[in-house]
């Protein structure tokens, strides 16, 4: 698999630092206000790195935080007269619902900044120590430039890094949220959050640091900087940055603070989360997106388009012989269309192409179909792929699961299969084996894996 790294300029081959082990941090949102597409598009794809990896047989360990120390959060709890940490929790429930209804699962690990404050305190006296930051007037600000690495993210891009002191630590008014140190209380600042943060929960080197793409300076550049300050180590192997979404007319990206934002409540009041998830994915994940209603409607036909053709499937009538011809263009189609659907997410999560192979297969089913001569085999295998390549787009409206007949038994064989040998009894294991036997003479191949039994025709393999 070959992944864009922000540090070299490059797509280079992902190779995990441990062996068999995926390691990955994403900066998470602030909980603020309600989740915008720009956050959905950085979620979505960063879940889909993990579905990928995953899918590849590695183990993911995927760390997300969340910012629930924020001056934003602080300034609208002021300004709506509620407690700045219940605020938070507010925003952070609703940001959960949201991404479920997108269908991104929750990361392995979902730390806030609010319960790892003692572990910032240590990061920031382990750096004054170092002489790499300065205690002033109850704060503690460190300076980025007296490391080497420092704006590496930033030349890459041509751009001139910040000249300015990053404050790890900086005084809260008795109004604010606050916490006791060494230097006074007060609360961590934004860039520290994250380095302490993934230290703890993956150590002084991973594989992955992924975020959008404004946080590539002065976040991530600063990020590096403090922990190769502290470790003499460029934390992670590879940095990536999704790019941002823009409203048609305006160079600002969308954003909370700009006050330009479609929120995925809004989006979803008009469009099924399907529908969402195939709009983000029809764009390359570092290429920035231009938000149009009508690229969502765009996205709505082919979500319809999809499901149609599976809902036909499943009822066509069974005729009495194959007409070869039709069959023989199908065949050719599904020979290669999962090599090319694999290879299009490896190769740097190329998810357009990705979604122009859903196309084909979908093209060469739906004439299949109107041929008059689909055989019930063929329509399952078809079936069966697009499923397969739904485990990792998951582009299915909500509610829409619909599988031919003979797919429902053979899942449900393999269900039989799943309890009898979970059993210790020696008869029931016999009936499992016997069970397998009879799957693979009809040609079906199957493996269990960390999302269930996988199933389909040797043909196609």
């Amino acid at each position: 698999m070959k992944i864009f790294n922000a540090l070299t300029g490059e797509k280079e081959v992902f190779t995990p630092h441990r062996p068999g082990e995926v390691r990955m941090y994403v900066c998470g949102m602030t909980v603020s206000d309600d989740i915008h597409l720009g956050h959905a598009r950085s979620a979505a794809a960063f879940d889909l790195f993990r579905r990928v990896f995953e899918f590849h047989g590695w183990r993911v360990l995927y760390v997300r935080n969340i910012t629930d120390i924020d001056d934003k959060i602080i300034e609208r709890g002021r300004k709506e007269g509620r407690d700045p940490a219940e605020l938070a929790e507010y925003y952070r429930q609703r940001h959960e619902e949201d991404l479920e209804r997108l269908r991104v699962p929750r990361a392995n690990v979902e730390p806030k900044a609010s319960e790892h404050i003692p572990e910032m305190i240590r990061f920031a006296e382990e750096l004054v120590r170092a002489g790499l930051a300065v205690v002033r007037d109850g704060g503690v600000y460190f300076n980025p430039e007296k490391i080497s690495c420092y704006g590496c993210l930033a030349r890459r891009r041509n751009l001139t890094p910040e000249r300015t002191e990053v404050p790890l630590w900086k005084p809260s008014r008795k109004d604010e949220p606050g916490w006791d140190s060494p230097w006074g209380r007060g609360r961590p600042g934004w860039h520290i959050e994250c380095s302490t943060m993934a230290r703890v929960f993956l150590g002084d080197v991973f594989d992955i640091h992924g975020g959008g793409e404004d946080l590539l300076h002065p976040h991530h550049d600063t990020e590096i900087a403090q922990s190769a300050g502290l470790t003499g180590k460029i934390p992670a192997n590879f940095f990536l940055h999704n790019g941002l979404v823009y409203l048609p007319q305006e160079s600002r990206k969308m954003s909370k603070s700009l006050g330009n934002v479609f929120t995925l409540r809004e989006i979803f009041a008009q469009f099924d989360p399907a529908v969402v998830r195939h709009y983000l994915f029809s764009r390359h994940y570092r290429e920035p997106m231009t938000f149009r209603l009508e690229d969502l409607e765009r996205s709505r036909v082919a979500v319809d388009r999809l499901e149609g053709f599976l809902r036909r499937s499943a009822a066509a009538p069974r005729p009495a012989r194959l007409v070869p011809e039709a069959g023989e263009r199908v065949r050719d189609v599904l020979k290669s269309a999962r090599v090319r659907f694999l290879e299009a997410l490896e190769d740097d999560l190329d998810t357009v192409k990705a979604l122009n192979v859903v196309e084909d297969v979908l093209a060469a089913g739906e004439e299949y179909l109107e041929s008059g001569s689909a055989e019930p085999r063929e329509l399952v295998r078809i079936e069966e792929l697009i499923e397969e390549f739904d485990e990792l787009l998951d582009l299915r409206p909500e509610g829409a699961r619909t599988h031919s007949p003979e797919a429902v038994l053979i899942e449900e064989i393999l269900k039989i299969r799943g309890e009898l040998r979970r059993s210790e009894s020696e008869e029931a294991l016999s009936l499992a084996r016997r069970l397998e036997e009879v799957l693979e003479n009809a040609g079906i191949e199957f493996s269990d894996t960390a999302w269930g039994t996988r199933w389909k025709w040797r043909q196609y393999e």
